[in-house]
């Protein structure tokens, strides 16, 4: 991963969460302010509860590009990793 900047590569600031479902109402719209308001680069969630049922137009982060680990056949577990636009991802 490397950020885009005529300074060269920076830190990245990281922020995990273990959300226990951020599908719940509102959750992901506290997310989404938490990466926001404290300039993350790239996101973390555990126990996101994402499954197939979820769209990814849900669980789109303006800014953000979304990789998500759903968990198959039984209900909570899954992972996601938001990482900010600025970053190219191989």
């Amino acid at each position: 991963m490397t950020k885009h900047s005529e300074k060269g590569v920076g830190v990245p600031t990281i922020y995990f969460i273990n959300a226990t479902s951020p599908a719940k109402n509102h959750a992901l719209q506290l997310f989404e302010s938490d990466l926001q308001q404290s300039n993350v680069h790239v996101g973390c969630v555990a126990e996101s509860w994402f499954n197939d049922k979820i769209s990814t137009n849900y669980t789109d982060i303006n800014g953000f590009s979304l990789f998500r680990r759903d968990r198959k056949k039984r209900k909570g577990g899954s992972v996601c990793i938001l990482c900010s636009k600025q970053f190219s991802v191989l």
